[in-house]
Order: C-alpha cells, then sequence, then structure tokens
C-alpha cells in the first residue's frame, strides 16, 4: 500500500512503505522520509485503504492514518 506523510500545514509527499493492517484497523509502517521533511508533527495514512477496507454503506469508518514527530537525526561521536 502506498503512504501518504505530511508535515502539519505543510504539503504531503508519497512514500513507499510495507504496511500490514491488523483486523482492529491498527497499522504500523516502516518508511524513509524524505529528506527535505521538516521536523515537528506529521500525519502518515494509508493512501489507498478504501480499496481494501470494509466498512458498511451506512457505518462511519476511521480513516488508517496517524500522527507522529519528525524529529532531527541523533548523531553520534
Amino acid at each position: 500500500m502506498a503512504v501518504r506523510v505530511q508535515p502539519e500545514g505543510g504539503p504531503s509527499h508519497w512514500v513507499d512503505g510495507r504496511v500490514q493492517p491488523s483486523s482492529d484497523g491498527s497499522f504500523t509502517v516502516a518508511m524513509m522520509l524524505p529528506p527535505d521533511m521538516p521536523t515537528g508533527p506529521a500525519l502518515a495514512s494509508i493512501v489507498n485503504w478504501w480499496e481494501v477496507a470494509e466498512c458498511p454503506d451506512n457505518a462511519s469508518c476511521a480513516a488508517a492514518e496517524g500522527s507522529f514527530e519528525v524529529v532531527p537525526p541523533q548523531i553520534s561521536d
């Protein structure tokens, strides 16, 4: 599945990532962020989630997304 990452208030980026949603809808993904991604709050979401999600027409289903914090790389001596 494709993953979109977006800094808070900034443009979105598409990155590759392998996503395995759990039966409860939660998911984890490992991805390489673009070098120009600013530090601070951000959002990751599965782009094509609705192609595989099962959501009844009369239901309100949650999007497959989560917030995270982009931090500067830790450089060790």
